[in-house]
């Protein structure tokens, strides 16, 4: 199968990794992520603090024209397959309606100390549910 654009932010983390594995530990170890589905955005490798709670990332994401159209929310599964609960905040738009830059939140499971998961996001029909409730997720870290 032909590379398209949408695997190049999977092929820069999955080969910095493996690299940044290597320098520190002196070993490599591979994380599969499979960006295959039509609506695949990206991929990337979450590596564990030891936290027994669930966790929740916050971090802005930039998009082509086209990638998440009007209308379209992230999904965020692991690599495995394992639906995560997501939540986007489009903050500006392209010319033709879809994404420019959005604020994202992932609800992450809880990972042992250096364990790594792969996670990839795609574009999906918007799914009504409760909003992450970060004051609270937040609240017994303090």
């Amino acid at each position: 199968m032909p590379l398209a654009r949408r695997h190049l932010p999977f092929l820069a983390t999955a080969l910095a990794v493996p690299s940044l594995a290597r320098a520190q530990a002196g070993i490599v170890r591979q994380v599969p992520m499979p960006c295959l589905r039509p609506d695949d955005l990206l991929g990337m490798v979450l590596e564990g603090n030891g936290s027994t709670a669930e966790t929740i990332l916050v971090f802005g994401q930039a998009f082509r024209p086209g990638d998440l159209p009007r209308g379209r929310a992230i999904a965020a599964r692991t690599a495995m397959g394992q639906a995560l609960r997501a939540q986007t905040e489009v903050k500006t738009l392209h010319p033709d309606g879809s994404a420019r830059f959005a604020v994202l939140s992932l609800a992450a499971p809880p990972l042992g100390r250096g364990a790594r998961l792969g996670i990839v996001l795609s574009a999906t029909a918007p799914v009504a549910a409760a909003p992450l409730d970060l004051a609270r997720l937040v609240a017994p870290r303090r």
